[in-house]
């Protein structure tokens, strides 16, 4: 609840696990629609995302149910056109890690700096 649309991919390593009356675990036919390509369709596609949107229910919290969710529409290009996004995305994920890293290390210098500037190590 209030956080409709929220979606993850679980690794295939993980073990068989019960999820809670507030998840949504969904099963693919992965000759068919590749799970991330699902997933960011859930979280980016704006058809997508409006039909999501125009499911809310209740004044207070939006939220999904399984009805809901088996009718959502859901665009499925071609197999090669779903590996080439996926392929994209984990580039862009392998890219954007590499950018977190190296600001993690770029503070932890500037730290070091701050420190032999300013509290005498010489």
């Amino acid at each position: 609840m209030a956080t409709t649309g929220r979606s993850a991919v679980v690794p295939a390593n993980i073990p068989l696990a019960i999820n809670t009356k507030h998840l949504c675990c969904i099963s693919l036919d992965q000759t068919k629609c590749i799970p991330e390509f699902l997933h960011g369709c859930i979280l980016y596609h704006p058809s997508v995302l409006k039909q999501m949107g125009g499911s809310e229910r209740g004044a207070i919290m939006p939220g999904l149910n399984m009805e809901l969710i088996k009718n959502l529409i859901v665009p499925l290009p071609k197999m090669r056109f779903q590996k080439l996004y996926v392929s994209i995305v984990r580039k862009f994920s392998f890219v954007q890690n590499q950018q977190r890293e190296a600001e993690r290390q770029a503070e932890m210098l500037f730290q070091s700096l701050l420190q032999w500037a300013f509290m005498g190590e010489q």
